[in-house]
């Protein structure tokens, strides 16, 4: 048999500052992730917030989106889950948000592909799975790869002040790699970069 649940727990907001949340909720943990309500009466969701930290016997949650249209009488439902998103080949010529939502479709879609439920928050392979480097990644990109040749699995840092040419070499080892999948995150960039990016 199922387990029926009666009753929900909510919580109203103590304070909001920014995305920084104050709320008197138990029974929850960091990185568990609350629905918010703008009532208890209410059954639409309004917005979402992570559990990040205890302060003097509050909880404190940083919200995901927006804090534009919460009001007084929201209230907080906890979930007991964290962060996840489900990962399959239907992200492939996409674009994504910072929820893993698709924004945008460059190649049609594939209906009925689930794929694999994964916590964003999850933890790093152990040093025994990960693979040898030990075979050269081209870039066919003369100086990287005369001078600083790459191999495939090794993380690369570019480093340089503003207008010095990241994203035009960035875009270089997209268009001149040979690889099956790109996957780019653009953390903190301007939406003239993310529109640029996506046009190419």
């Amino acid at each position: 048999m199922k387990e029926l649940k009666l009753l929900n727990k909510y919580s109203y907001l103590h304070s909001i500052n920014g995305s920084l949340i104050e709320a008197e909720l138990d029974d929850v943990s960091v990185g568990e992730v609350c629905e918010i309500y703008a009532s208890w009466q209410a059954n639409e969701r309004i917005a979402r917030a992570q559990v990040v930290g205890f302060r003097n016997g509050k909880t404190l949650l940083n919200l995901i989106g927006s804090s534009v249209g919460l009001t007084r009488t929201a209230v907080l439902k906890p979930t007991g889950e964290q962060l996840t998103i489900q990962i399959s080949d239907a992200f492939l010529g996409s674009v994504l948000n910072a929820s893993g939502q698709i924004m945008e479709r460059f190649v049609p879609d594939t209906p009925g592909e689930r794929g694999n439920l994964r916590l964003i928050d999850e933890l790093p392979p152990s040093y025994q799975e990960r693979r040898v480097i030990n075979t050269p990644l081209e870039t066919r990109i003369r100086v990287i790869d005369g001078v600083l040749t790459c191999g495939i699995g090794q993380r690369v840092g570019i480093f340089a002040s503003a207008g010095c040419g990241k994203t035009v070499l960035m875009h270089m080892l997209v268009n001149n790699t040979e690889a099956d999948v790109f996957v780019i995150g653009l953390i903190g960039e301007r939406g003239r970069e993310v529109t640029e990016c996506a046009d190419r």
